[in-house]
């Protein structure tokens, strides 16, 4: 027993004595960063509590922001489901808790995406983790091994820990939320320059360079604690917002960040410098701010012959086509510019990349040159990681050439389009004219039939559309010629049974059913919405062809969001403020009851079935009132009589609307052709007619020339474009007398609902059709 009790206090000597030599495991995350396209990105897992999603974040020491996420991450997240989801940023060692998300820039992420993909690992860049989040850890920049080390706050102490070999600690401080060190220039000035990695070049105050002789930033030794940076980094002068009691020198970039491991001690107001490189000075990056500094042709092109490989001679060769521009060179002379624009760019990125130079030259009024900047980009595009960017080539070189007067190189470029994208509305467009400008009037209307029913192109293609059926002395344009021509080509529903009354639905009430929605609302929707036009535009066709007119009237109406049109009026917007309708997402049946207005294609049968079933349980309501119309059109004036018998109703009106039958407005929502669309109203009032009946019976009589309709439309788009409100085409805003039907129907003001409604087609009544 003795021995046990001996070997047992041996054996807790040897482990208190384990115990003191071990110091405590400090908590710490090591961050995988990358410099991609002269940014700090690192790969991570952001997680809501409803999903994870990897991502690249840019990693932003200077930007005040905590975490940035673009909105279709944060849709992916579903972080905007509720106000301030928190968020998880996960990495290796300890998870970063984020309270809430920051707005990205949509734009410059989805293009850094674009051009990068490959270096990202095909994951998108969708946002950046800035200073509000990074400035709560001890850092550690370690480029050199492909971190950024966070460790937890250290306690303040007061006192500056050693350098420690190889290293050199300089006292710094925080101004404005920004580290800044001390830096030494060469005269023994001292000042002091702000820890950056939002871009890669270090800057440097370009008001220092100039009052000291050197505006290229060739300023000599400029030292940090022991190390002459000047050494390994060239420093590119540009304007510096920031300022410092000691003087503001300049931002560090991502090249110092390359070149040496920086330790930040916010909380001691200390940085630790080790260098990770040997020293060697950038000279092509010098000889380029000594050339840019210039602003002269002569300079850059020197600096590409002689350093055209080099990192910056992407940036030297667009400022080269930039000042071709500002000196209005004629357009042989942008030759070599653009030569060099395109040995410039990423290799597998020539074609796409070569869009955005047309692009830039087009907005400057240089077509001339964006044809050759076109031509240029096509014969490097067979690598293109993109294969549509050759394709988008010869779309945007065809249509300029046709602008031109160039129209057999024009029809050769469109061809080769057309071969690649044959869907494309504007490459069918500016074919249809090629075709229309040689006389060859049906190859032309083929062409402008494939374009009408695409958004980008769909409102000249109509008007490509008049003139050939002018040129052909066919048929005037109609709606009902497009319906044929278009047949099969745009999307359609088509209910697969008809209705049939049983003993409930077997009464004398017509169901008014009236849709809201917009031509623009598809495909890319606004901030908030979540569905589309295209799918309740089809449920509406469903309905049409499911119910007869004498039980059951569908409407549309057109409201100004998300983008105004020419079909919009008084009337509609007047509706949908009763019914506090904001987004065009719903179809109000006998104002009583709303079903789904806006799907997907791919859903438009679950919005008929929706509608029809609530339409189904108004049916089988008996009306207490009931309205006989007529009515006519001739000479462009619509005339008719109306007379409702009913009981008293202190609240209810009389309407009586102008609606076509098909109306032509293309649009974003992929929908050519709008059925039964909302025109006006033919009696005195938006409101309506008060209802005053004699012994149970109210009849009156309306006449209006639609020509009256169309200038009060045309006015309503005038007041609302005067008071500030988003500019409309005046496409469709005249009304076709061949589509005009009537529409008539009882409303009680005080709950909106619809007592009774019917139809008059006077057109089908004129033909002896029966078309309700």
């Amino acid at each position: 027993m003795r021995t046990i009790s001996a070997l047992v206090a041996l054996l807790l000597l040897v482990s208190l004595a384990h115990a003191q030599d071990e110091a405590p495991v400090e908590a710490e995350s090591r961050l995988p960063v990358k410099v991609i396209g002269g940014k700090l990105v690192a790969r991570c897992e952001i997680a809501s509590r409803f999903r994870r999603l990897p991502v690249n974040l840019f990693v932003d020491y200077t930007k005040p922001c905590g975490l940035e996420i673009h909105n279709q991450a944060a849709k992916a997240l579903r972080i905007d489901d509720e106000a301030d989801v928190p968020l998880t940023i996960r990495l290796p060692g300890f998870d970063l808790e984020v309270a809430r998300r920051e707005h990205g820039d949509e734009d410059e992420l989805r293009e850094f995406t674009r051009l990068y993909s490959k270096e990202l690992g095909e994951t998108a860049c969708v946002g950046t983790i800035g200073a509000g989040v990074l400035a709560d850890y001890h850092l550690t920049f370690d480029l050199p091994s492909g971190f950024v080390v966070l460790r937890p706050k250290r306690e303040r102490t007061g006192t500056l820990p050693d350098a420690g070999a190889g290293s050199s600690l300089v006292a710094v401080t925080v101004t404005n939320g920004l580290v800044w060190f001390p830096v030494v220039l060469e005269d023994g000035r001292r000042m002091a320059m702000n820890l950056g990695s939002s871009r890669f070049d270090t800057i440097v105050d370009d008001r220092l360079c100039r009052e000291r002789g050197h505006p290229a930033g060739d300023l000599g030794a400029v030292k940090i604690g022991e190390y002459e940076i000047s050494r390994w980094l060239a420093f590119r002068p540009e304007e510096l917002a920031q300022v410092h009691p000691d003087g503001a020198f300049g931002t560090s970039g991502i090249n110092l960040l390359e070149c040496f491991r920086i330790e930040i001690d916010r909380e001691n107001r200390w940085a630790r410098f080790t260098p990770r490189t040997e020293p060697k000075f950038p000279e092509a990056d010098l000889a380029f701010f000594r050339a840019r500094v210039t602003e002269e042709i002569e300079p850059l092109e020197t600096f590409l012959k002689e350093h055209g490989k080099t990192r910056l001679a992407r940036e030297a060769s667009e400022l080269l086509l930039d000042l071709h521009l500002d000196e209005e060179s004629p357009a042989e002379a942008f030759e070599t510019a653009l030569a060099w624009y395109d040995r410039t760019r990423i290799e597998d990125l020539r074609a796409t990349e070569a869009l955005t130079a047309m692009k830039k030259l087009v907005e400057a009024s240089r077509p001339d040159v964006a044809i050759r900047a076109g031509r240029i980009g096509i014969e490097s595009g067979r690598k293109d990681r993109y294969p549509e960017s050759v394709h988008k080539l010869h779309a945007r070189v065809g249509e300029l050439c046709l602008e031109s007067g160039e129209e057999e190189k024009a029809w050769e470029h469109l061809l080769s389009a057309a071969f690649g994208l044959p869907s494309d509305g504007r490459v069918n467009l500016n074919l249809g004219r090629f075709y229309e400008k040689q006389g060859r009037m049906q190859r032309a209307m083929s062409r402008y039939v494939q374009a009408v029913i695409q958004p980008e192109s769909g409102q000249e293609a109509v008007a490509g559309l008049e003139r050939v059926q002018r040129a052909l002395g066919a048929e005037a344009l109609s709606v009902d010629l497009v319906d044929r021509l278009i047949s099969g080509k745009v999307y359609g529903f088509t209910s697969a049974t008809k209705f049939e009354p049983t003993e409930e639905t077997n009464t004398n009430r017509v169901v008014l059913a009236e849709h809201f929605t917009n031509p623009h609302f598809g495909r890319e929707l606004p901030e908030g919405w979540d569905s589309f036009a295209v799918g309740g535009t089809m449920a509406v066709e469903g309905l049409l062809s499911h119910y007869p007119r004498d039980r059951v009237v569908v409407i549309t109406h057109h409201i100004p969001v998300p983008e105004p049109c020419a079909t919009i009026n008084a009337v509609s917007t007047r509706h949908a403020e009763s019914y506090r309708i904001d987004k065009p997402q719903v179809i109000v049946s006998d104002g009583r009851r709303g079903g789904p207005g806006a799907e997907r294609a791919r859903n438009a049968e679950k919005v008929f079935e929706a509608n029809r079933d609530i339409i189904q349980g108004e049916l089988a309501r008996k009306s207490a009132y009931t309205i006989t119309l007529e009515g006519k059109v001739a000479e462009g004036v619509v005339s008719g009589r109306i007379t409702v018998e009913g009981p008293e109703n202190d609240d209810a009106v009389v309407q009586v609307l102008l609606v076509e039958r098909g109306v032509l407005y293309p649009g974003k929502a992929q929908v050519v052709v709008h059925r039964n669309l909302v025109r006006g109203s033919l009696t005195g009032d938006v409101e309506g007619e008060f209802w005053e009946p004699e012994d149970g019976e109210m009849s009156f009589e309306f006449s209006r020339a639609l020509a009256d309709v169309t200038a009060e439309n045309r006015r309503f788009l005038e007041a609302r474009e005067a008071a500030g409100n988003p500019s409309a085409t005046r496409l469709s805003l005249d009304i076709d007398p061949r589509q005009a039907a009537i529409v008539a129907f009882v409303r009680d003001t005080a709950t909106n609902e619809i007592l009774q409604a019917a139809w008059f087609d006077p057109n089908a009544a004129a033909e002896g059709e029966d078309k309700r």
